[in-house]
């Protein structure tokens, strides 16, 4: 808390103990009370330093007080209007939790892969890339490592024995690898390593081996395939984002249909009435 937060807060709070220790008061504004329960109920568990998040807690709890104090002074016709909104949203908070019980306890979460893959094939229009892609490898190295000729060589190789040499060698000696040739990645994220500024994609198009230096490091840099933004956008890395909108869209249908059950089993029991006008 800060010197003048105190010296601004003086005359409204006060810090005290009382006689029990499970209600022990760390502040007090207009006869409300922080206790210590309150402040640890909302202390993260693996905080460093309780001190501090106590200290801050606190500040912005009588700042908080002290607006809700004067609020309710001056504001008159608050009321009706925002005890409606308490209502409304007290509601939503239950009808949530229930709805995410319901969710919890028999939803299905699996999504098929062929239904993802399905998806995709029929929306295609709707997936282009906003960044060029690459498949490929890529090896940042100390220029000073062992057996950099060795590296050369196996770099690009499709060797099985071969890759896990490579594999090998970066665990023991890159700085920073990617090896993964069969997975789309981002082209942005390799270039902006390099110790050099080339444009993406002329130097995609002319490129399928490079090597980039400075005073320390290495860059190996292998380019297999690629596609340019505004191409379409690879299945791969459209699939969890496809998976997440159909599992969101099962949830609404799921959760619309068991409302309509308890509609309709509500009637049933004639716990529904609708006067005529």
């Amino acid at each position: 808390m800060s010197f003048k937060s105190l010296i601004f807060l003086l005359p409204f709070i006060f810090f005290s103990c009382s006689n029990n220790s499970n209600s022990k008061v760390l502040a007090s504004v207009y006869n409300i009370d922080l206790k210590e329960s309150d402040v640890l109920d909302k202390m993260p568990v693996n905080i460093e330093d309780s001190a501090f998040f106590t200290s801050s807690y606190i500040d912005k709890w009588i700042r908080r007080q002290i607006l809700l104090h004067h609020a309710n002074i001056n504001i008159r016709d608050k009321s009706e209007r925002i005890q409606e909104a308490v209502k409304r949203y007290e509601e939503s908070l239950i009808i949530n939790d229930y709805q995410q019980q319901l969710l919890n306890q028999k939803f299905d979460t699996l999504v098929e892969l062929d239904e993802v893959l399905n998806y995709y094939e029929i929306n295609k229009k709707k997936y282009s890339l906003n960044k060029n892609v690459f498949k490929g490898r890529f090896i940042i190295v100390d220029k000073f490592a062992p057996n950099i000729k060795r590296l050369y060589k196996i770099f690009r190789s499709n060797n099985l024995e071969d890759i896990n040499e490579l594999t090998n060698y970066c665990i023991l000696y890159s700085k920073e690898y990617y090896l993964n040739d069969s997975s789309w990645i981002y082209f942005d994220q390799i270039k902006k390593k390099l110790p050099a500024d080339i444009t993406s994609n002329n130097y995609l198009l002319n490129t399928r081996f490079d090597v980039f230096e400075d005073e320390k490091l290495l860059y190996l840099l292998e380019i297999r395939n690629y596609k340019f933004k505004g191409d379409l956008s690879p299945f791969e890395i459209e699939k969890e984002k496809i998976k997440s909108l159909i599992l969101n869209r099962k949830k609404i249908k799921y959760l619309d249909q068991l409302e309509n059950d308890l509609i309709i089993n509500a009637k049933a029991l004639k716990k529904i009435k609708i006067k005529n006008k």
